[in-house]
């Protein structure tokens, strides 16, 4: 067996030696992985890293390894995917090593960059926990998962706080997936990929609203404005309004401060 104790690669030899008996050598070769972080820096990324790509249609593309300076987020590489040339539907998927998340005794917390470029579909962010690592996707079952993809063109994008963990096993798998159903324009996008991490954490506050209220008469009320807010693993949060602005969950009862319970924020 072979158990790396850092990542990167390895090699040694076994000799057989007996007396009267030729001296037989086996090479040993193997490359140390976190599969936890990945920056996708290594142009061999998708053969030594336990990451691997599949097609499932669409033969003249697939996801691959990328330099260009635009298409990467830090370091040296990244991976990408563009089905414009295809002629007809694409599906490709990037897959994850496989994630022992059983070892994770906190929230294990998903992050990850991508960025959109061109008009096309979006992509998929999928988890399975009966993927055997090797076979076609399509024979596991897969659950999507909520990615928090870019909306806008050509800009690189966090992703984050995405909980993993309804999905605690020893052989849990993520994947990437891009679709079309034409190549061409306004049909395929181009997709890159990079900075992945899974955490473990003692818990998370996932909000960044940006809310623009635009111009207010002195004396008058706004109308009120949405956001997102999600946490677990801090109990009940006071969320506190700064002055002139207030808070609401209902948007019926609106106060300076308000408490959002954990069962609601999680």
């Amino acid at each position: 067996k072979f158990t790396p104790s850092a990542t990167g690669t390895f090699s040694g030899e076994i000799k057989h030696e007996s007396t009267g008996a030729t001296t037989k050598t086996v090479a040993l070769a193997g490359t140390g992985i976190n599969p936890y972080v990945q920056g996708f820096n290594d142009v061999n990324v998708l053969t030594n890293s336990g990451w691997t790509q599949y097609n499932v249609a669409g033969t003249k593309n697939k996801w691959g390894s990328t330099t260009v300076a635009r298409n990467v987020n830090s370091g040296t590489g990244a991976v990408l995917m563009n089905g414009y040339s295809d002629n007809g539907p694409s599906e490709d998927w990037l897959i994850s090593p496989k994630l022992h998340l059983d070892n994770f005794n906190q929230f294990p917390l998903l992050s990850f960059y991508s960025r959109k470029f061109y008009a096309g579909t979006g992509l998929k962010l999928m988890v399975s926990v009966n993927y055997d690592g090797k076979s076609s996707p399509e024979t596991a079952t897969w659950t999507e998962l909520n990615g928090n993809f870019p909306t806008a063109t050509g800009t690189y994008t966090q992703s984050l706080y995405i909980n993993l963990g309804a999905y605690k096993t020893s052989h849990t798998y993520l994947a990437w997936v891009y679709e079309t159903t034409a190549g061409g324009t306004n049909n395929a996008a181009e997709w890159s990929f990079d900075d992945f991490a899974v955490t473990n954490e003692v818990g998370y506050v996932a909000s960044n609203p940006n809310l623009n209220f635009g111009d207010v008469s002195p004396n008058t009320i706004s109308a009120s404005q949405s956001f997102d807010f999600k946490a677990d693993g801090y109990g009940d949060i006071t969320l506190t309004a700064p002055t002139d602005y207030q808070l609401s969950l209902d948007n019926v009862l609106i106060q300076s401060s308000i408490v959002v319970t954990n069962a609601d924020a999680a």
